[in-house]
């Protein structure tokens, strides 16, 4: 785009084209080695013009690109009025950083601003870059000493720091000592201070709870102690030390002077501190509580692990339906920016939805820009606990990294995470945002109830967007799920384990729940704000109330004769404030754009904010929380879009004296116009946390969630166009009278599903008629299986027929490989020219092998008809009571009754599919024995083996593409070209097999178990697609042989 262009966003929805080309998304988070960049310009700068000796990072933050330039880039509606052209947008995208750090010597606070060079050069080998490069790296912009008491949020190194101060200090050893706990067993977690003005303004101060701990995975928290010492984080040294008054038995009365719960003066003095509390000290309860499987077994309350549930696997045969480029995700319709950030934890940007054809923006941006947790107990020091968990800490910077198979289930993508360390490097946080599908439910159902009437069902599908955060000692999760139906919605689970605090025994307890003998957890709130910067169709909105209210004519009056009516007020929201959820008017707040209406009803296209976790503040209004954390006054604000206005509470939250000068409070007070306006809207969401027994040791998650669901965004439903889903690996649980199962067993000619005009459809499910033209392929169908259940029950102890499909699907890849004789790898005698599979049942008299039959209709001799054999030897064995079809390529196994007793087969059909997908161990023994056989294409010489190509970092596309057979729920081969060998088994020489450029190494002898597979192919970190590449592989060895 050359010319100067403005933009008024055409109502039609349609995205502009834009020229501008960048190799990274203007929204992507800092890099580790813009990090190390920024970090190096701000020391060179300040040993060069500042007296500063010595500097810690507390944070490196990305300065988010003006936002008309980012919509420019990416071809998105401009505000109103903006006028951009190439070179000035190239301008404003310029990467910026904001870096707070602090000086070890004299504590003082300092802010500065640096623009990042275009094209950074690497750094070296360590990550660093060389002194004499900061020139070339970029510049600063600004540097500003902070104001006394203005802090940046504590960083992970001084959180944990604050347990080894408590060690080494002798007084606070020797506090602890009185009770029992030497100093090994002190542990503490570092809290900001809250609100506490003893101190001087200066100083950098956490409050340390504490706590006692007998081994080193032992739950502390269920040993809680009775004092709270006080730190500076920049001397490293205790500056106080607190007793909380305690309540007398009868009369309830804090044991404080007069039962005040005023804190008393600042003291390192044990005995003054004591006194003050005017009560004896109470020693930790220390029976365990652990949560630990390891620690459970030797605690005589707590029960043995389930063994009970069975596996439940999320399995995606044919990967994800999502795409990832860099940090920008599209899916079924939509399409995100995901981010990384050091404070807010996760945030989402630039959402749009492709609305058959119409690029539709919905969000800029969104994320949990606060939150606050106050607790209720009154006695100092209890009150000054409110953590600001995003501003006094960094939601990303206490980010988990996510485990597969647990914290994140199915197939999953993973973004890494970054920030800064005191020393000024990268600090990486792998795996902090994991990506993956979900089924979401029924999306939506109608049965024709009528004679005759059809079902409709369509199965609901959502993208999840998760991270998870670790706040001492509690867990926040969040997920943003994007639905098939247009819906946005943000999770939060809450985990981990209660904030405690030791009680004396036979003490009231006004404020809190005794969850375990004398384990107090207070009661509390977790109050978020969801900061929304919306552009529904274009940057201008308008929040709008909607409110029901009973039509005003009386019951009995001709307007309202049986007083059934209610309508609806709706309220445009004009002026920036804040505003309260009403439930008894059942009010809703719903973003629009009243530039655009719905084509039937008439009115302006919207999401609707949707939540039933509005919570309001639970204590006095004009308290200290509430003066800190204003935002949680009201349920919903609504201000005027600024891009210096991020964060609810402030840009520098710890050690805030009173409401913070740049808090979404004062935002709101401007009475600024916010009708057909750029916008920022707060939702403020949370739980009044009153705690129970049942939430220790550890907390089961408590779900909170607020929705973005279309209001007349669509001409109709978006998820109208959603297949039928007929799963076919979904069965009855306990089985029926339907008739005996059969399994039919497909080789090499299995066809490719059609969804064209042979498709039909019959109810909620779509029966596939397949196509004429044959693949090669491994299949397994099951016409019936709803009598396995009973056979089940009739033999209990026959549980190994996944065992037997892994053997015939390892049976059927070495069929594919070679007519040689072959020698059984159980007896290690001779095969007969017709048997290509042998293995020995353990602790069993029955044992089999599986043989072919040859056909002349196959044109590999193969048809992959099984017969069984039964006796003492299992390789000379009689055939027994198996049956097959008379069809060349499709054989029925009958006498089920007879196969179940022979064979073990005790499962169904269903767990058959899914152990075939998810169990390598058989299909790479196939694999092995089929490198060991394959003829050599150019046989090098004994004493010289070629060496090894370069291996791809990535695996290099397949010359045709596997095709995924719907009716039967699997992968069919294409035919692959260019497949050639290298090395000699029969001289014990690694072979190499490359297919496309994909390279699979065998080293004889050695490929025996899936972590050696894996070592060999490298390049594969997902179950699946090793398992794919196994089977290209087999086809390969086959035309290779040919």
């Amino acid at each position: 785009m050359s010319s100067t262009q403005s933009d008024s966003f055409n109502p039609s929805g349609a995205a502009r084209k834009t020229t501008l080309q960048f190799d990274h998304h203007p929204l992507d988070p800092l890099t580790a080695q813009e990090i190390s960049a920024v970090s190096l310009i701000v020391r060179s700068h300040f040993a060069a013009r500042t007296p500063v000796k010595a500097v810690k990072f507390c944070s490196s933050l990305l300065i988010p690109p003006v936002k008309a330039a980012v919509l420019y880039t990416l071809g998105l509606p401009l505000p109103r009025g903006t006028k951009l052209d190439d070179h000035k947008a190239l301008q404003l995208l310029t990467r910026r950083a904001e870096v707070q750090l602090i000086d070890v010597v004299t504590g003082e606070t300092y802010e500065v601003k640096v623009t990042i060079a275009n094209d950074l050069p690497l750094p070296g080998r360590d990550g660093r870059y060389a002194p004499s490069t900061a020139h070339a790296l970029g510049k600063v912009e600004s540097l500003k000493k902070l104001d006394v008491g203005v802090q940046p949020g504590l960083t992970p190194e001084e959180v944990n720091d604050a347990e080894l101060i408590l060690r080494n200090d002798p007084r606070i050893v020797a506090i602890a000592r009185e009770v029992g706990i030497e100093p090994e067993n002190l542990y503490a977690d570092g809290w900001s201070i809250g609100y506490d003005d003893r101190f001087d303004k200066s100083l950098r101060v956490q409050q340390c709870l504490v706590y006692a701990r007998k081994s080193k995975h032992e739950n502390l928290y269920a040993h809680p102690m009775d004092f709270y010492p006080v730190i500076d984080s920049n001397s490293g040294k205790v500056i106080a030390i607190d007793f909380p008054g305690h309540r007398d038995p009868v009369t309830g009365k804090l044991s404080t002077p007069n039962g005040t719960s005023k804190p008393g003066s600042v003291t390192m003095d044990r005995d003054e501190a004591l006194a003050y509390a005017g009560r004896k000290r109470i020693a930790p309860p220390m029976e365990s509580f652990d949560y630990l499987p390891e620690l459970m077994v030797s605690d005589p309350k707590m029960p043995p692990l389930r063994t009970d549930l069975k596996p439940l696997h999320v399995v995606q045969p044919e990967g994800v339906s999502f795409k990832l480029n860099g940090n920008e995700l599209e899916w079924q319709k939509w399409k995100m920016h995901i981010g990384f950030h050091p404070r807010d934890g996760l945030v989402m940007s630039t959402i749009s939805y492709n609305d058959q054809g119409n690029v539709r923006p919905i969000v800029y941006r969104m994320s949990v820009a606060e939150m606050v947790v106050p607790y209720a107990s009154t006695e100092h020091p209890h009150p000054r606990k409110f953590a600001f968990d995003v501003g006094e800490y960094g939601m990303g910077t206490l980010s988990n990294s996510l485990k597969l198979g647990c914290d994140c289930l199915g197939t999953i993508h993973y973004l890494d995470g970054h920030y800064v360390a005191h020393d000024g490097t990268p600090t990486v946080v792998e795996n902090a945002i994991c990506i993956h599908e979900e089924d979401a439910g029924i999306a939506w159902k109608h049965t024709d109830y009528r004679p005759g009437g059809k079902v409709r069902s369509a199965r609901g599908r959502k993208l999840v967007v998760q991270m998870i955060c670790t706040i001492a000692n509690y867990e926040y999760i969040f997920a943003y799920m994007f639905h098939t139906d247009g819906s946005i919605q943000l999770e939060t689970k809450l985990s981990g384990i209660l904030n405690l605090y030791v009680k004396d025994r036979d003490e009231p307890n006004p404020y809190g729940v005794e969850v375990a003998p004398q384990v107090n957890a207070h009661y509390h709130q977790h109050l978020f704000a969801l900061k929304i910067d919306p552009m529904l169709d274009g940057c201008e909105n308008t929040v709008i109330q909607t409110d029901c209210e009973p039509t005003p004519a009386p019951t009995g009056s001709d307007r309202n004769y049986l007083g059934n009516g209610f309508v609806t007020v709706k309220t445009p929201i004009n002026v920036s404030g804040g505003y309260d959820w009403d439930w008894s008017r059942h009010r809703t707040w719903a973003i629009c754009n009243t530039q655009k209406q719905h084509y039937a009803a008439g009115l302006p296209v919207g999401y609707k904010i949707h939540t039933r976790d509005w919570e309001p503040l639970a204590l006095q209004k004009d308290s200290m929380v509430a003066q800190r954390a204003e935002f949680t006054k009201h349920s919903l604000w609504v201000t005027k879009f600024n891009e210096e206005q991020l964060w609810p509470a402030g840009k520098y939250v710890p050690q805030q004296r009173g409401t913070a000068s740049d808090s979404l409070g004062n935002w709101a007070r401007e009475q600024n116009k916010v009708d057909d306006e750029e916008i920022t809207v707060h939702a403020i969401y949370g739980i009044t946390h009153i705690p129970h027994a049942e939430q220790f040791p550890v907390m089961p998650v408590e779900h909170l969630n607020v929705w973005l669901k279309p209001a007349n965004f669509f001409d109709f439903n978006p998820a109208q166009d959603l297949p039928a889903l007929n799963d076919p690996f979904s069965r009855s649980a306990f089985g029926s009278n339907e008739g005996k199962p059969q399994l039919d067993v497909k080789v090499n000619s299995a066809a490719p599903a059609s969804s064209g005009p042979g498709a039909s459809s019959s109810g909620c499910c779509s029966s596939k008629k397949a196509a004429d033209q044959p693949r090669h392929g491994i299949s397994l169908s099951a016409p019936s299986r709803s009598a396995l259940g009973s056979m089940t029950a009739a033999h209990p102890k026959n549980s190994r027929t996944a065992g037997w499909l892994r053997h015939l699907f390892e049976a059927t890849l070495d069929a594919r490989m070679t007519d040689r004789e072959r020698v059984c790898r159980t007896c290690k005698q001779p095969r007969p020219p017709n048997e290509f599979f042998h293995r020995s049942r353990p602790s069993q008299v029955v044992r089999s092998c599986l043989r072919l039959s040859p056909s002349p209709s196959d044109n590999h001799g193969h048809t992959g008809v099984a017969a069984i054999s039964a006796g003492s030897n299992p390789c000379s064995a009689p055939t027994v009571g198996i049956a097959a079809g008379s069809a060349a390529t499709s054989h029925t196994l009958a006498s089920t009754a007879e196969f179940v007793t022979r064979t073990d087969l005790a499962t169904t059909v269903g767990e058959l599919r899914q152990q075939l997908q998810d169990d390598l161990y058989h299909a790479v023994q196939g694999l092995t024995a089929a490198i060991q056989t394959a003829p050599v294409a150019s046989p090098p010489s004994t004493s010289s083996i070629p060496a090894p190509a370069p291996q791809p970092s990535t695996r290099p596309a397949l010359s045709a593409p596997l095709v995924h057979n719907d009716t039967i729920g699997v992968y069919e081969l294409p035919k692959l070209a260019n497949p050639s060998w290298s090395g000699s088994v029969a001289n014990d020489e690694p072979i190499e097999l490359t297919i496309d450029g994909f390279k699979v190494v065998k080293a004889p002898s050695t490929l025996t178990s899936n972590k050696q597979f894996l070592k060999a192919v490298p390049n594969f970190d997902t179950f699946t697609r090793i398992w794919l590449v196994v089977r290209d592989v087999c086809l390969a060895t086959e035309q290779a042989r040919d």
